[in-house]
């Protein structure tokens, strides 16, 4: 069973949607909720990635330096999955609407296996030994495995969850003054 019972209404709905994705190439991003009064039932609204009415403006670059950030390809597909949750009831109702079939979701997520290298390693390693590492593991396993998936992700990746895993080492406030005056509290001047 994809999503039993015993699951809350919100991971049901997740694993239905994972469900929905890998069959038709697709990836849902949530959307929200609403809970009808009257059954308690929960609809759960997810709309297709790459549909262009998710897309966001373009941010307008600060400085001398414009740089290109990589794009998903959008298209006019209204793509919209809607499943409805009871809590008391295995039936989920699914309402699917997608009126252009296009190119498949190119995931391009940092796999968990790299994230928890990232974790491990984060506070001893400079993003750019980390990501040294890992096109070298990969490229060692390409070497022994032709058929071994071609990585996709970036480095830019690889640095923004080390940012993330190290920002708790010096982020002890949150503005960077307070954090500063925290630092040379715990550290010392």
């Amino acid at each position: 069973m994809i999503a039993p019972r015993e699951h809350s209404p919100t991971e049901r709905a997740n694993r239905i949607s994972e469900c929905i994705g890998v069959a038709m190439l697709l990836r849902w991003q949530h959307e929200g909720k609403q809970e009808r009064k009257r059954t308690r039932d929960i609809i759960f609204m997810y709309s297709c990635c790459q549909s262009t009415a998710r897309e966001k403006k373009p941010k307008v670059p600060k400085g001398e330096k414009a740089r290109d950030t990589r794009r998903m390809q959008r298209f006019e597909c209204d793509g919209w999955l809607h499943i409805t949750v009871s809590p008391a009831s295995d039936i989920v109702e699914v309402t699917l609407k997608h009126f252009e079939a296009h190119l498949p979701y190119d995931d391009i997520d940092l796999p968990d296996e790299w994230k928890r290298y990232i974790e491990k390693q984060g506070l001893t390693q400079t993003p750019g030994t980390i990501w040294e590492h890992i096109v070298q593991v990969e490229d060692q396993r390409r070497a022994v495995d032709p058929e071994h998936p071609l990585f996709k992700f970036k480095q830019k990746s690889v640095y923004y969850h080390w940012l993330v895993v190290t920002r708790n080492e010096w982020r002890l406030a949150p503005t960077p003054l307070a954090s500063a005056e925290k630092f040379l509290e715990l550290k010392g001047a």
